[in-house]
């Protein structure tokens, strides 16, 4: 099972190898993600294919009373394992259930009437509710919620972490430039500034303002609102304004020069004097006047002209904001080195769990992971969160591997399914809850997420002390 494990590590970094490759290829003409969907597929329709050419379980084959396909399965499975020997004897005949057996082997009979496969399939209702039932008997209670929560956290961290990493390193690189426009919006009359390579500054509010001889070049604005704001003299370069909203403005001698480019942008009862909008490449919204009708004349008509078009000029060549540590590429590159890091946790799973007890090896991982997150608060360039990703990733990926182990180690054959589906319905939660949370404050405090994310492993990794021991006492029956 370990052994396995490594090609899980194997997709991964096969996925973010292709999108490091295939992705940035993107034109306008040639979307590169339809092409990686359509390369991302091919392995999952490959594997389906080959469950076809899986030998079924044998003790399946009894339930359903099939004994001849399950002793051809038999020698299957002793032809591989001896394969190296050049003569080698399957001593079995025949396969006998026995009285003792038969009530948890349990023939299922196929096939039949509609009523006879009706009372079957309430059968199986019963037999789910019993075995959900028996997870949560006093046998197995404990050990069923502690799994559950360490899967819970594990899951909370791991897809919280990963998902929204981009966006934390955005929140992290550009802290410094933030703190300046912070600063910059709350000064009354901005005069004589140059802003450039901004990104990122999402609902910023501006009041009773005045910008003067302001240029912004390879600036992004989004969702911001402007009221009874003046400009004069001021200049758009290679610029997004994205969701804006201008009310009761004055632009004056403004410049929308080469590459600006406006979404969703909403100009209410602004009076425009001398605006220049030739560099406008492309621009969408809407203009409502001072009386609420359209504005469709005036020194703004070509403004208005161009947004009634909807993109009525070419956005061919214009190069997109883009973000300091976002450049084309890089977080493919950055996952592809994060998939990398769990090959090391592969192999440190392999051989720990012959050497130390499995919940002792779950703890430590688990508690290393959260020490390995904490360096995330602490973490303000691109290159220190990609390594501190990478050592998260390292660390957790004992703790993950040995969920799978302990699963079989803990629970008898015929709950292993059940206890499975029951850990990963909590780890589903954790996942869903982990993703919103983090997409939630990563934006407004990258602490809160990081922090919550700290202390729900180490609730983990005390989680898995009290397990049993389990190493080499895997429960055979």
């Amino acid at each position: 099972m370990s052994l396995q494990s490594f090609f899980w590590t194997a997709g991964r970094l096969v996925c973010a190898g292709v999108a490091w490759l295939i992705l940035p290829l993107d034109t306008g003409a040639f979307h590169s993600w339809r092409l990686y969907i359509f390369l991302s597929s091919l392995p999952a329709f490959c594997g389906a294919l080959l469950y076809l050419l899986l030998p079924e379980s044998p003790r399946y084959l009894l339930e359903h009373g099939r004994k001849e396909k399950a002793l051809r399965n038999l020698r299957l499975v002793h032809t591989i394992n001896h394969f190296h020997k050049r003569k080698s004897h399957f001593l079995i005949k025949s396969i006998r259930v026995d009285a003792v057996h038969a009530d948890e082997v349990g023939v299922v009979k196929t096939g039949g009437s509609l009523s006879q496969r009706w009372t079957r399939f309430k059968g199986h209702v019963r037999q789910l509710m019993s075995h959900t039932r028996e997870l949560y008997s006093r046998t197995y209670c404990r050990r069923t919620i502690l799994m559950s929560t360490i899967l819970f956290t594990l899951s909370f961290g791991s897809y919280g972490v990963l998902l929204w990493y981009p966006s934390y390193v955005e929140q992290v690189t550009n802290a410094d430039k933030r703190s300046e426009f912070s600063r910059f919006c709350h000064r009354s009359t901005p005069e004589n500034v140059s802003l450039y390579d901004y990104c990122g500054c999402d609902g910023a509010s501006f009041s009773d303002q005045h910008f003067s001889n302001t240029r912004f070049a390879n600036f992004q604005l989004n969702l911001a609102d402007f009221h009874n704001v003046r400009f004069t003299n001021v200049t758009f370069t290679e610029s997004l304004l994205e969701s804006c909203n201008f009310t009761n403005c004055t632009m004056e001698n403004v410049v929308f020069g080469e590459g600006t480019q406006m979404v969703r942008v909403g100009w209410y009862a602004t009076d425009f004097v001398g605006v220049n909008v030739t560099g406008l490449s492309s621009c969408e919204g809407e203009v409502i006047g001072r009386g609420g009708g359209e504005v469709g004349s005036g020194e703004f008509g070509e403004l208005v002209r161009v947004l009634e078009g909807g993109n009525a000029t070419s956005c061919e060549g214009v190069r997109q904001v883009e973000c300091e540590g976002e450049e084309s590429g890089s977080v493919y590159r950055d996952l592809f080195f994060v998939a990398a890091s769990a090959s090391v946790g592969n192999i440190a799973s392999a051989i720990g769990v012959y050497f130390m007890r499995r919940n002792y090896w779950m703890a430590i991982s688990m508690f290393a992971s959260t020490a390995s997150v904490f360096l995330l608060y602490v973490a303000h360039t691109e290159v220190f969160v990609v390594v501190v990703l990478c050592l998260f990733t390292a660390l957790s990926t004992p703790a993950w591997n040995d969920t799978s182990l302990l699963n079989s180690d803990l629970y008898p054959t015929h709950l292993r399914s059940s206890s499975q589906g029951m850990h990963l319905l909590f780890a589903r939660i954790g996942a869903i809850l982990g993703t919103n949370v983090f997409g939630v404050f990563i934006h407004l405090n990258p602490a809160v997420p990081i922090l919550l994310t700290a202390c729900l492993l180490l609730v983990g990794s005390l989680a898995a002390l009290p397990l049993p021991k389990t190493t080499r006492k895997t429960i055979l029956k």
